[in-house]
């Protein structure tokens, strides 16, 4: 694994450790040789393919929005997404203040339709769905009724 990390970031890893897993991916946190942290999700590719691009454009938007802080892609192909770590803060009022600020921001930036076409998740009812052929919680709740 580290050595497919170094090939795709042209840089050399220090240390690869496993953080967790979700649907289908593999979690990992990379130590870079420049002593940066990166956060990896793995893919074994197949119906995954795609997701990953979908998702380094949907955080490129949302960083161009200027709102919330969002991390930098650094690389990504069909089996790995890695992006910045971003420093932990402490969860305090002002913070929390400052980040609903930076997330109605990001809101009122909107989502311009031109993003639907750069991400590329497959579409069901109108709703990214997450895996071709399922439908996403919002498009199954009976109108007039609220999703939990």
């Amino acid at each position: 694994m580290r050595q497919r990390i170094e090939e795709l970031l042209g840089a050399s890893v220090s240390q690869v450790r496993a953080v967790g897993a979700s649907h289908g991916t593999r979690h990992l946190v990379a130590t870079l040789a420049d002593g940066r942290e990166a956060f990896i999700k793995e893919t074994g590719g197949g119906q995954h393919a795609g997701e990953l691009a979908a998702e380094a454009n949907g955080l490129r938007w949302l960083a161009e929005a200027g709102g919330v802080p969002v991390p930098e892609v650094i690389a990504h192909d069909d089996n790995l997404l890695v992006i910045q770590m971003l420093p932990a803060g402490r969860p305090t009022s002002a913070a929390a203040r400052a980040f609903g600020t930076g997330l109605a921001r990001t809101h009122a930036a909107g989502a311009p339709g031109g993003l639907r076409e750069r991400a590329t998740l497959p579409r069901t009812g109108g709703v990214a769905s997450p895996r071709p052929g399922t439908r996403h919680p919002a498009t199954s709740v009976p109108k007039g009724t609220h999703a939990p």
